[in-house]
């Protein structure tokens, strides 16, 4: 247990995909003057090294970030996610990848507020550097799940939910539906995204991941009236009461796709 690490795996194309839409969410969030909160159950270390033995181990980030952070022809939303990978590297060599929680903190303001929840000892030591004195920033050592009880509603009306998961422990597939439910009710007003991961052609997933899958397509419907909703889900926001999935492409043209 707790031995997943993302520096493994970060800026590959799954970050990719995550990031931008995680940038347009928080650019609809920055619309309004009113203040917002995001909170980040599964947090990670902040920033990556992709020079780092893990990385350069997987090798991930060539197929991912590699291939895109130096585009300047990106579409609204995804030009700012760019911008944000080039911020932290400011010469001609990708050498750093910024998590979900730099790019939630890129994008807020003084009043604005990011509540970070992470587990595992190292990353947490990481994260806890990272944030020291920004005062927007509250870290929290503790289960996703136990984050998401103890910590939804925020002081602030207006955020984001963000739960991105490593899915190492393996009942959190059945689990994280019940506590996203939790969530919802207390806290109606709330942005949510959840990353499912979507299976290689030709695996199947096992009878308890698919039961999980059937459980959280039914907890779906909940919240929109249709019954097409992909059983395999690859992201999940709600938004005002509705959940929209999307299997979302590097570039991303539509933001009204992701937000009514």
């Amino acid at each position: 247990m707790l031995s997943y690490r993302h520096g493994f795996h970060a800026g590959n194309w799954a970050d990719v995909q995550k990031h931008t839409a995680l940038a347009l969410l928080l650019g609809h969030l920055r619309r309004k003057d009113k203040p917002f909160c995001i909170l980040d159950a599964f947090a990670g270390d902040g920033i990556y090294d992709l020079a780092a033995p893990e990385a350069v181990k997987t090798g991930e980030f060539h197929e991912g970030i590699e291939r895109l952070w130096q585009r300047r022809d990106a579409p609204a939303g995804a030009d700012w996610y760019l911008e944000q990978v080039r911020a932290v590297n400011p010469g001609e060599v990708l050498e750093r990848y910024p998590g979900s929680p730099a790019l939630a903190r890129a994008a807020l303001r003084q009043a604005d507020r990011l509540i970070l929840g992470e587990l595992h000892p190292a990353s947490y030591r990481a994260l806890k550097r990272w944030a020291a004195g920004d005062r927007r920033i509250a870290l929290h050592r503790r289960d996703g799940i136990e984050f998401l009880d103890a910590l939804v509603p925020p002081p602030v009306r207006r955020g984001l939910v963000l739960v991105d998961p490593a899915y190492e422990v393996k009942d959190e597939y059945e689990k994280l539906p019940v506590a996203l439910a939790r969530a919802m009710g207390k806290w109606r007003e709330g942005i949510y995204a959840l990353w499912y991961p979507v299976l290689p052609a030709g695996k199947s997933p096992s009878n308890r991941r698919r039961k999980a899958f059937i459980r959280t397509n039914r907890f779906i419907k909940r919240f929109r009236n249709t019954d097409t909703i992909p059983l395999i889900l690859s992201y999940l926001i709600k938004a005002k009461n509705t959940i929209f999935s999307t299997h979302l492409n590097t570039h991303i043209t539509n933001n009204k796709t992701i937000i009514n």
